[in-house]
């Protein structure tokens, strides 16, 4: 009697232990949740990140100051005041340093011939990993990222 109690207990702590994984990576890949508030207009989200395609415009003056990644994104329109930009983060590669890949969301739908740049910066802090530098892939290029 006293064995069956036990294989019972065990049973509920496993069945308790596969519902808590599963949610876990289910959260992870398919339910992704907005990052920390420093790091507002980023999307960190392996899933996004596959779905969405790389974007390989006109980037220029790609930079680190502090904890924001900046850069001027050229595309045609008007006034470039209606572009949407995110910056969706992809899974961590574990090297020397680590290396995150990262991706731009671009919505244009300014109707306008207009060549124009514009600079963009998000905060970076979520993408900080455990050490002391991560290199970040964004459109072709790699930066440094040391915090």
């Amino acid at each position: 009697m006293k064995q069956n109690k036990f294989f019972i207990s065990l049973l509920i702590c496993f069945g308790l232990m596969f519902v808590v994984f599963s949610c876990n990576r289910e959260q992870e890949i398919d339910c992704c949740l907005p990052p920390p508030l420093p790091c507002a207009g980023m999307i960190v989200c392996a899933e996004t990140f596959e779905n969405t395609p790389e974007y390989l415009a006109d980037i220029s003056n790609l930079r680190i100051e502090g904890d924001y990644l900046k850069f001027t994104l050229h595309a045609s329109g008007c006034s470039g005041s209606s572009w949407v930009v995110k910056l969706i983060a992809g899974t961590i590669r574990h090297s020397v340093p680590p290396h995150k890949t990262l991706r731009i969301h671009f919505e244009n739908n300014e109707d306008c011939n207009a060549w124009l740049g514009r600079e963009f910066s998000f905060n970076i802090e979520c993408l900080q990993v455990p050490g002391r530098a991560v290199v970040l892939g964004i459109a072709g290029q790699h930066i440094l990222y040391e915090y």
